[in-house]
């Protein structure tokens, strides 16, 4: 349904944070979302491999809430783990 991020990538160093909110009604559905979404940000280029994924998913009102341990993650992966995980190149189909 949405999503908000802020970022700050200085010296060296950097931090993301994200607020997704999905339209799902149980959490088989929303984990599915959740792998569709990872698989989006795996194939979007201008994602860096350092980043991190959003540590947290929730539907509108709140009472669903998942993270990428639906999609098969043990933790937040970052992009570069998401490529690696489903195999994807930015870029190239």
């Amino acid at each position: 349904m949405s999503a908000e991020f802020d970022c700050s990538d200085m010296f060296g160093g950097g931090w993301q944070r994200g607020k997704v909110v999905l339209r799902a009604s149980s959490r088989e559905e929303a984990g599915r979302v959740v792998d569709a979404l990872l698989r989006a940000f795996a194939a979007e280029p201008r994602l860096e491999p350092r980043w991190s994924t959003p540590q947290e998913y929730r539907n509108e009102d709140g009472s669903i809430v998942v993270g990428a341990g639906a999609a098969g993650f043990p933790a937040v992966p970052m992009i570069r783990e998401v490529r690696e995980h489903y195999g994807i190149t930015p870029g190239k189909d």
